[in-house]
C-alpha cells in the first residue's frame, strides 16, 4: 500500500488555528507498507525495528510507529500477527528530508495497514480521526493537513479541528463517531494546474518554528489575528481563482501570500524565506509564474504552480533553479491508492 506525502500550496502558518483555511496537495513521494501473516508481531523500517515485548513501546527512532500500533489496539485490539515492512521515498538518497510530512504519513500508513489486514473497514475520515489521536497521545499535534492529505489524496481544502474540544473529548468511546467542531475537508479539482517543486537540500525543523511562531502571538495577541485574517483573505482568494479557472488570480494570490509571509518572518524573527528559497521564489516571478514557500520555511521546499501550455517556462526555471543549487524534484499529485 501507499500513503502520500503532502505539500502546502496555501495557508500553512494560520492553519494551525482551528477555522482557518488552507488548501493542500498530496504528492506521489510515498510511505510504501506491505503487511502479511507471520507467527509473531514484526514491524521493520530504515529507521529500528519492533517485536514481541518491544511492539507498544516507543523504541528510539519508532516512536510514531508505535504510538499508532497502540491506536489501533485502544479501538480495535490486535489480533493475529503479522510482519510489516515500512519504506520511504520521502527523503533524498542520503536520508535528507524533503518536508513532506513523513512522521505523520507513517502514522496513517502503519493504521491503515493493520486495519486493512484485518479487513476492518472504516471510512476515510474516521481514519483521519484516528492518526490526529496518534499525535495527541505523543503530544505532538501537527495541523492536521499532513494527515488529510495521506488519508484523501488529490488536491484538498483543509481547516482544522477544534483542539480545545478534541482534548476534552479524547478519551470518549465515540470519538470516531463523533463530529469535530470546526473541521473541514474537502476536495479541490487537482488538474486546473500543475505545480512543479522544488527543494533548497536543506531542512528545516517545523516544531522550533511554530513554538516561536506560537510565543509571539502570546505577546502580541492583536497582530496576530490580524496576520491571521490576512492568511485568510489570500487562502480565499487563490481557492476561488483556482476554482474559476484564473491563472492570474492564482499568481496574485501566491504573491501576496508572499508578502504575508515575509511579514510574519519580521513578526517573529524567524529567518523563513532563506536566501535558497528566495531565488526559488524570484527566479520563478521573473517568468512570471506565481511561487511560494510550502510549508514554514526556514529550508526544505517552494513551489511554483503553471499552465500545463507554458511548460517551457518550466525548462527555463529548471535551468535557474540549478544555478542556485536548487534541485527540482520530480513530484505530482497523488490521487489514487493502490
Amino acid at each position: 500500500m501507499k500513503f502520500p506525502g503532502k505539500l502546502f500550496l496555501m495557508g500553512e502558518y494560520a492553519v494551525m488555528e482551528p477555522g482557518f483555511p488552507s488548501v493542500v496537495m498530496a504528492v506521489d513521494k510515498t510511505i510504501i507498507t506491505e503487511i502479511y501473516a507471520a507467527d509473531e508481531f514484526t514491524i521493520v523500517s530504515q529507521y529500528g525495528q519492533l517485536s514481541g515485548k518491544t511492539l507498544l513501546t516507543d523504541t528510539e527512532g519508532m516512536r510514531y510507529v508505535s504510538t499508532a500500533l497502540r491506536t489501533v489496539n485502544r479501538f480495535y485490539p490486535l489480533q493475529e500477527p503479522f510482519h510489516l515492512t515500512i519504506e520511504s521515498e520521502l527523503e533524498s538518497v542520503n536520508h535528507q528530508k524533503y518536508g513532506f510530512g513523513s512522521s505523520g504519513v507513517v502514522i496513517v500508513a502503519v493504521i491503515a495497514s493493520i486495519l486493512d489486514f484485518y479487513q476492518i473497514s472504516i471510512s476515510k475520515i474516521e481514519l483521519f480521526k484516528m492518526a490526529v489521536l496518534a499525535q495527541l497521545e505523543m503530544h505532538e499535534l501537527s495541523s492536521g493537513g499532513d494527515l488529510a492529505a495521506a488519508v484523501f489524496g488529490g488536491l484538498i481544502i483543509y481547516e482544522r479541528y477544534d483542539v480545545q474540544w478534541l482534548k476534552t473529548h479524547q478519551s470518549s468511546s465515540e470519538i470516531l463517531h463523533l463530529e469535530w467542531p470546526l473541521l473541514k475537508i474537502e476536495p479541490l479539482q487537482d488538474d486546473n494546474f500543475k505545480i512543479h517543486v522544488g527543494w533548497t537540500q536543506s531542512v528545516n525543523r517545523t516544531v522550533s518554528y511554530l513554538k516561536t511562531y506560537y510565543r509571539r502571538a502570546d505577546e502580541d495577541p492583536l497582530t496576530y489575528r490580524a496576520l491571521l485574517l490576512g492568511s485568510k483573505s489570500c487562502v480565499d482568494t487563490f481557492i476561488n481563482a483556482w476554482q474559476e479557472n484564473s491563472y492570474e488570480g492564482i499568481r496574485s494570490s501566491m504573491h501576496h501570500y508572499r508578502k504575508w509571509m515575509q511579514a510574519v518572518a519580521s513578526w517573529t524573527q524567524l529567518d523563513i524565506e532563506t536566501v535558497a528559497l528566495t531565488a526559488l521564489i524570484e527566479k520563478a516571478e521573473i517568468l512570471n509564474l506565481g511561487a511560494k514557500i510550502s510549508g514554514s520555511g526556514g529550508g526544505d521546499c517552494g513551489i511554483a504552480i503553471y499552465e500545463s501550455h507554458n511548460y517551457e517556462k518550466i525548462i527555463k526555471l529548471d535551468m535557474e533553479w540549478k544555478k542556485n543549487d536548487i534541485v527540482s524534484l520530480d513530484v505530482e499529485v497523488f490521487r489514487h491508492y493502490e
